[in-house]
């Protein structure tokens, strides 16, 4: 039976480009946080702010809900095309 050994691209380039995609999903990770929480607060403590009516039939609930889905997608498809960026940076090497 044969072992194989696999031995990952420790470049300078490789390297940089993985501190700047781990620093990257902090942030994101950090921000998702906030937002969520925030939204969990007022959700807990405010329930009367987000039970205000805008127009008849229409809360602050009803926007925001949706909304803080919508933001997460967004926030996704931001991550996404960060790390792809860096990606091609890094095939290209002009890290």
């Amino acid at each position: 039976m044969k072992k194989r050994i696999v031995v990952a691209d420790q470049s300078r380039e490789y390297v940089i480009a993985n501190i700047r995609k781990k620093h990257l999903s902090l942030w994101f990770a950090a921000v998702n946080i906030v937002i969520f929480i925030t939204f969990i607060g007022i959700f807990n403590f405010g329930q009367s702010l987000l039970a205000t009516l805008i127009s008849p039939g229409v809360t602050w609930g009803v926007i925001v809900e949706p909304s803080l889905i919508v933001l997460a997608l967004i926030m996704s498809l931001v991550y996404y095309i960060c790390v792809e960026r860096l990606e091609r940076d890094l095939k290209e090497g002009s890290l």
